[in-house]
């Protein structure tokens, strides 16, 4: 009596092919991924340059609606009360005294009182997907939102005039995690 012997499993050979076949979808599949992760990164950048503005023209209308003009402290009835804005009447941080001169930390309280006026909701807070800086020179000093996951870009403000701009276009690697 003959007995056979039956094998189970793969041989090398053909985990070999599998993995090769595996390699080459993924190798055609990652122009596509880089493309769309390249665009999900300009569009939060987008998306948080809107947001700020939004809220830079919600704070001065809520000045011009209560009668207030020029430079305001601890603006009313905006998210905690602590908004201060500018001599044109735009938000220019918070807790701030007269002659203060503009620095990164008001830079950073802007971007939280405009974005986030809700109290203790920290996902406005630079120190997220954005650092905040401040850009002297020129006419006026303006506030710099760096975009932290590559790319190079910013949001940029400036709270003598209210201007908000944006440079979302990518330029760097995609994978910067």
């Amino acid at each position: 009596m003959i007995v056979s012997r039956r094998q189970f499993g793969f041989s090398l050979f053909e985990l070999v092919v599998v993995i090769v076949i595996i390699v080459l979808l993924i190798y055609a599949a990652l122009p596509g991924l880089t493309e769309a992760m390249r665009q999900a990164h300009e569009t939060a950048v987008r998306l948080n340059a809107r947001a700020l503005q939004e809220g830079v023209m919600r704070a001065r209308a809520i000045q011009m609606v209560d009668g207030l003009s020029g430079q305001v402290y601890d603006l009313p009835r905006f998210g905690d009360g602590t908004l201060d804005l500018s001599a044109g009447g735009f938000p220019a941080g918070t807790n701030r005294t007269p002659g203060d001169q503009l620095t990164g930390q008001h830079c950073a309280e802007i971007w939280r009182a405009v974005l986030e006026p809700n109290p203790g909701d920290p996902r406005g807070e630079p120190g997220g997907d954005f650092d905040a800086t401040l850009r002297a020179g020129g006419k006026n000093p303006v506030c710099i939102y760096s975009y932290k996951h590559g790319g190079a870009m910013t949001i940029g403000y400036d709270p003598a005039t209210g201007e908000v701009w944006a440079d979302a276009k990518f330029k760097g690697f995609v994978f910067s995690r």
